[in-house]
């Protein structure tokens, strides 16, 4: 990598659901699973991107109860990349942080709960989605529909996989309805070939979230009550950094197949389908 070029890094890793199956289900050499067959969730949300009129960007997530809060968008605090030069995929092991926003522009995101119809089509396979804000101080950029799927590794109880489908709805608007937004979903295979369909894959320690989430509620100049050791001396980064690399030394296929505008060819680029997983 030459001085002064950045790492792009993703969490979307396929199109295909079978992809999706084939990490749940993946074994280890003794022959036993690396995740728990049943998973521990299962959630459903939609997020609404939005921009304030003072430019300001934040997301509206709404669970399958109504429920919701509003966020802002994701700051990344810090990253150590695992490079695995023999494979497809890499690692990044983040910590990402939420600005506060307190209660500001909590009334505008319940007009978009309350104002929200979603009317999925008698085979299931599509959904229509509308809804309005009441007022102008928040405009909708897109919407995204995810489903997610946890499970916990069988050999570190304290981390999970977690596999996300997102489906990107688009949002459009009828001519003279400034507060009114219009969104749909189509068949996957299509919403795939247009690239508004993915699924990302991530590994996370539920322990360690809900120390920093300490964090979220600390004034400036205030402390922490726990510090980076009480992380380290856990083994949480050297127990994702092993199942990171028994992830990623079993993924060379996964996106292989991958549909949509930036899709490959279908030529690989290398004849190392699956190697010896000790052998990264």
């Amino acid at each position: 990598m030459a001085p002064g070029n950045e790492i792009d890094a993703t969490c979307r890793l396929t199109t295909s659901s079978a992809d999706v199956n084939f990490l749940v289900n993946m074994k280890l050499q003794s022959g036993g699973r690396l995740f728990e067959q049943q998973p521990c969730l299962r959630k459903v949300t939609y997020l609404f991107y939005c921009k304030t009129k003072s430019g300001e960007e934040l997301v509206v997530e709404v669970n399958e109860k109504g429920d919701f809060k509003v966020r802002s968008s994701p700051t990344l605090v810090g990253s150590l990349n695992w490079h695995f030069p023999k494979r497809e995929w890499d690692a990044r092991l983040s910590v990402t942080s939420y600005g506060r926003l307190g209660g500001k522009y909590h009334d505008e995101a319940k007009g978009i709960v309350d104002n929200l119809q979603i009317s999925p089509s008698s085979d299931g396979t599509t959904l229509g989605l509308f809804t309005k804000t009441i007022n102008t101080e928040l405009r909708v950029r897109s919407i995204m529909l995810c489903r997610e799927i946890s499970h916990y590794s069988t050999m570190y109880p304290d981390v999970l996989l977690h596999t996300k489908e997102v489906q990107d709805l688009g949002v459009w608007q009828m001519a003279g309805k400034r507060q009114e937004y219009h969104a749909s979903a189509r068949s996957q295979p299509q919403m795939a070939l247009d690239g508004k369909l993915w699924w990302e894959v991530s590994l996370s320690s539920p322990t360690t979230t809900e120390t920093l989430k300490e964090n979220e509620k600390l004034e400036i100049g205030e402390l922490t009550n726990w510090e980076a050791k009480n992380i380290v001396d856990k083994g949480v980064v050297k127990n994702l950094s092993s199942l990171a690399k028994d992830v990623v030394t079993r993924i060379d296929t996964v996106g292989f197949y991958n549909k949509g505008p930036k899709a490959g060819s279908g030529t690989r680029t290398s004849d190392r389908v699956m190697k010896d997983a000790g052998f990264w």
